[in-house]
């Protein structure tokens, strides 16, 4: 379903992807894990759009991923979360989450907001409600993004992946600085998304959250996939053990 084959990205002397073939899982989570520096992060970049590759192609359901837009990728189905969290911090928490909803994913947030009257609001913010409820922020509905903790923006980042319903979604560090509460909460929600049908991939230094929630693991180094498969028999290879602790 999701595929990329023979990836090639540099950044000026720096090969970040070295001819990088992958076929993912078609369902279930999965885990891209690696040392700092390995590729993990430009992978998902060009999955989504966000960087092109030099050589190389991503296709997902046979469709050719390499020259869309990043909103036009979103609108294949395929949502993504940064490591920096990216909200609108300017509007509520509920209004994020109607804004992710009526995106679409894929629409501007222009035309999101002029959408309003052309759906059913009360029943959108009764599903907004429900999704800040499940994690704790219920009561911060009507507070703006931007005031939130860094662990609640990146809870409420989630969730604006969640309400949009995607066929995928890749997670940059979900659980990076966050307490032990909040990986717990963020655990529950992707594996709700995977439950539900939905294709999720994270990256992530976090071997305890891996091998809790991936089904499927790759294992890049130096811009290459070192190893895949299986979460528990791939972590527990020596070249793995000896590229990812040294």
């Amino acid at each position: 379903m999701l595929r990329v084959h023979n990836l090639r990205k540099t950044f000026g002397s720096v090969v970040a992807l070295d001819h990088v073939s992958i076929s993912f899982p078609s369902r279930g989570c999965f885990a891209v894990i690696g040392p700092n520096g390995s590729g993990k992060t430009t992978l998902l970049n060009v999955l989504t759009g966000f960087v092109r590759a030099d050589a190389g192609r991503c296709t997902y359901r046979n469709i050719n991923l390499n020259r869309l837009l990043p909103h036009k990728i979103a609108r294949k189905g395929i949502a993504r979360t940064f490591q920096e969290v990216r909200l609108v911090r300017h509007v509520s928490c509920l209004d994020n989450l109607l804004l992710a909803r009526r995106a679409e994913l894929g629409k501007t947030v222009f035309r999101a907001i002029f959408s309003f009257t052309a759906e059913n609001e009360r029943a959108g913010k009764f599903e907004a409600s429900t999704l800040l409820h499940s994690v704790g922020l219920g009561e911060k509905a009507s507070e703006l993004a931007g005031e939130l903790s860094y662990g609640e923006q990146k809870l409420l980042s989630l969730l604006c992946v969640q309400i949009a319903r995607p066929e995928v979604a890749l997670f940059d560090e979900p659980f990076s600085g966050l307490h032990p509460m909040m990986i717990a909460i963020v655990e529950e929600q992707l594996k709700k998304l995977s439950d539900g049908g939905c294709l999720v991939g994270f990256i992530e230094h976090d071997m305890g959250a891996v091998s809790r929630l991936a089904d499927h693991v790759i294992v890049m180094s130096n811009g290459k996939v070192l190893a895949e498969g299986a979460t528990g028999p791939t972590l527990s290879r020596s070249d793995v053990l000896e590229a990812y602790i040294g």
